[in-house]
């Protein structure tokens, strides 16, 4: 049973949510997705030729965009990575909170399918609903790669080898090849979180971090070895050396978790994770992790009651070091999210 469904408040808040879905012609856009009221949703796929170039280290691949109403992009999905018989990475992208790019785009180690159709299956509203998150598979040795991205349009890249089974796929499935069709990404558009949508309909900060896609992600990145990819596209806004970052750990113990944050100044990501160590080796920890790291534009940084400045100077104009850290938070070492 997936982490949405094998609780009965989570069940219920997915009910609830059904109010914000946008209903038009028979067609279910994902909840976390509202169109402007002029596009008209029509069910196909596009199919576009991608050369090999000097970019890219695969060949020619066919490249199908896929648009469907929302019940139908799960078991679509599932029959791409039906259609494969060997291990595969996972693709994982988020809108970011890093001021140097919009997106974190994280890519796993090599998966048996097996685990990665559990992946899928036990955070499966997230994928599906989530207008903040993409989710795909590829597999490095041919050039196959699909992804639901955060519209939930299924865009598929592959060999000459798959494209008869992508196009029986989508046939199954009453998918046909549309070349003038338009996707709700080619208008106007609102995203938005199941946090958000949690928060909209109920106002509970305790149900809305159930459904943090944030937090769902960064459980996510140890046992997937999800690995941050870094392009080309991600130009730097601000320097790197205003950092958060976020540690969680394991007492000495062995009973307790806990998570601390920290606003701290360094030139570099070693010069940061030294800084956390350093500090770290004061408190009576059995092992931690940085669960989330990010760069901020030190001017919009105000903190809050639950953190201590550790510095009379504003964050943008502090040397090196930790610039303010939050309480610990302890809570119980209990069998979470991870349960797939």
């Amino acid at each position: 049973m997936s982490y949405f469904n094998r609780s009965a408040k989570r069940r219920s808040i997915i009910s609830l949510l059904e109010q914000k879905r946008v209903t038009r012609a028979g067609f279910r856009f994902p909840l976390g997705i509202t169109p402007e009221e002029k596009y008209l949703p029509d069910e196909g796929y596009t199919l576009e030729m991608e050369p090999a170039s000097s970019e890219s280290q695969f060949g020619d691949r066919y490249f199908y965009c896929a648009g469907v109403s929302a019940e139908k992009v799960r078991p679509i999905f599932e029959s791409l990575l039906g259609a494969l018989h060997k291990n595969v990475c996972v693709i994982i992208e988020r809108w970011s909170e890093d001021v140097n790019r919009e997106k974190d785009v994280f890519i796993s180690q090599e998966l048996t399918l097996a685990r990665v159709k559990r992946i899928f299956s036990h955070y499966d509203t997230l994928w599906l609903e989530c207008g903040f998150v993409s989710f795909g598979i590829i597999d490095y040795d041919s050039g196959f790669e699909a992804v639901i991205n955060d519209h939930k349009i299924i865009e598929v890249f592959t060999p000459y080898d798959y494209n008869e089974d992508v196009e029986e796929i989508f046939k199954q499935h009453g998918i046909h090849n549309e070349p003038e069709m338009t996707f709700s990404n080619n208008y106007d558009h609102w995203h938005s979180s199941l946090a958000g949508l949690v928060h909209e309909v109920l106002n509970d900060e305790d149900r809305e971090y159930e459904f943090d896609y944030y937090d769902i992600i960064n459980d996510l990145k140890v046992p997937l070895g999800l690995e941050l990819a870094m392009n080309e596209d991600n130009a730097l806004k601000v320097k790197p050396r205003w950092w958060y970052v976020v540690v969680k750990g394991v007492t000495k113990s062995g009973l307790k978790e806990f998570f601390q944050s920290f606003y701290l100044v360094a030139e570099t990501e070693e010069e940061m994770e030294t800084i956390v160590a350093d500090t770290l080796e004061r408190y009576s920890v059995g092992s931690y992790y940085l669960y989330d790291f990010c760069n901020v534009n030190p001017g919009s940084i105000d903190i809050d009651k639950h953190f201590t400045a550790q510095s009379e100077s504003k964050f943008e104009q502090a040397s090196g070091g930790i610039w303010a850290l939050s309480d610990i938070m302890l809570v119980p070492r209990v069998k979470k999210r991870l349960s797939y």
